[in-house]
């Protein structure tokens, strides 16, 4: 459930942050986590589903899909979180070292 996502976004990022004591690093593990695990997974799913809901009146259709979009929609959603992340909060955190 909820709860249980947002215990291992917390615990990822607070891993991220004892590796070396990097606050940047810890803050982009939990912005990453919170959008990539839960936020927007969460988001698609529930389009799925109203989307199935409306094509089908089959109980547990709906149910189904949203299901089984779960394994499809994984690497694209990391993969345009990673592009968000790299297009604001990053340079931010980051910032490149001056010579």
């Amino acid at each position: 459930g909820l709860p249980t996502s947002c215990a291992c976004c917390t615990a990822d990022a607070k891993d991220k942050y004892d590796r070396d004591g990097d606050v940047a690093k810890g803050a982009d593990a939990l912005v990453w986590q919170a959008l990539a695990s839960v936020i927007v997974p969460g988001f698609v799913v529930n389009r799925v589903v109203a989307a199935a809901r409306l094509a089908t009146k089959l109980p547990m259709t709906a149910t189904v899909a949203g299901l089984a979009s779960i394994p499809i929609i994984i690497k694209p959603i990391d993969h345009a979180v990673d592009l968000g992340l790299d297009a604001t909060l990053r340079p931010w955190l980051f910032p490149p070292k001056a010579d």
